[in-house]
């Protein structure tokens, strides 16, 4: 439930940055879909915040993500946030 809720944060976070709207929170409980949007969505809408923000890093890797997501997720908004000024 906290890694739910972690992985819902972030999302909003990202969509934060990007202003697209792309990831919605409701789109992880859809069984299959789900791993397309944290696999495959996510990474891209991850790389595209980072363009937006400035941040010469790229976004982690598939594999990263397909493993370790709250911890490449995590990171690569750690990255964002370093660059940003804070709201």
């Amino acid at each position: 439930v906290i890694a739910l809720l972690n992985m819902i944060r972030m999302m909003n976070e990202i969509n934060g940055v990007t202003k697209s709207g792309a990831l919605a929170w409701w789109q992880l409980f859809i069984p299959i879909y789900s791993y397309y949007v944290m696999w495959i969505l996510v990474p891209q809408e991850m790389q595209k915040a980072k363009q937006m923000a400035g941040v010469q890093q790229p976004a982690r890797g598939i594999v990263v993500y397909f493993f370790l997501w709250l911890y490449a997720a995590a990171s690569d908004l750690n990255d964002i946030a370093k660059v940003m000024p804070p709201a």
